[in-house]
């Protein structure tokens, strides 16, 4: 009968089977054997997005480079994510504005489907702003998580694709690359 714990259920039961989807489908199965209403059943998934996303932080949390920049961008996907749908599941249920759990009432008949198409639209339309604003994200997840000094000094400095189409520049970018390389060694050591 409450939505708080409804989501705090979610996020524990992602917590520990740690995938999103799983609780997900838990959510969708639970209300349609009658033991969770629909606004229930849309904060546990909501809290399941949560709670996946803490165990990621923690597990996680000693990565460097690339393994860092690509689960931190996880984590704040699914953070915004999660505070945005909050906030409009806050709107919809204290102020009767039909919002999410409105239009998938509106799209779809039967619970089930309606709480299948409440996650698809959380994961559906934080991709699609993604995807928009990929070029700046790209560059906050570089500057804020930088990538490691191992995956900086491993990372070809002369091979490039345009120089692979003609075979005498192709030696020679070679040449420069295993000379970068064993240059490098030294400090391939030291780390």
């Amino acid at each position: 009968g409450s939505t708080v714990m409804a989501f705090a259920m979610g996020t524990l039961a992602s917590l520990v089977t740690t995938p999103t989807s799983t609780v997900a489908l838990i959510s969708v199965a639970v209300p349609h054997a009658g033991l969770l209403q629909m606004d229930e059943a849309v904060a546990m998934i909501y809290g399941a997005n949560l709670g996946s996303t803490i165990t990621r932080i923690f597990l996680t949390q000693g990565s460097t480079g690339t393994l860092r920049q690509l689960s931190r961008f996880q984590d704040l996907f699914k953070i915004v994510g999660t505070t945005i749908f909050v906030l409009l599941f806050v709107v919809e249920e204290g102020f009767h504005v039909p919002l999410v759990q409105a239009l998938a009432r509106h799209v779809v008949s039967g619970l089930p489907l309606q709480l299948a198409t409440v996650n698809l639209i959380l994961n559906g339309s934080m991709a699609l702003v993604t995807t928009v604003f990929a070029s700046p994200i790209e560059r906050f997840v570089a500057r804020t998580w930088p990538p490691s000094a191992v995956e900086d000094l491993s990372a070809p400095k002369y091979i490039s694709h345009d120089g692979l189409g003609d075979a005498v520049t192709a030696i020679d970018l070679l040449e420069k690359e295993q000379m970068r390389i064993i240059k490098a060694t030294r400090d391939y050591l030291s780390l």
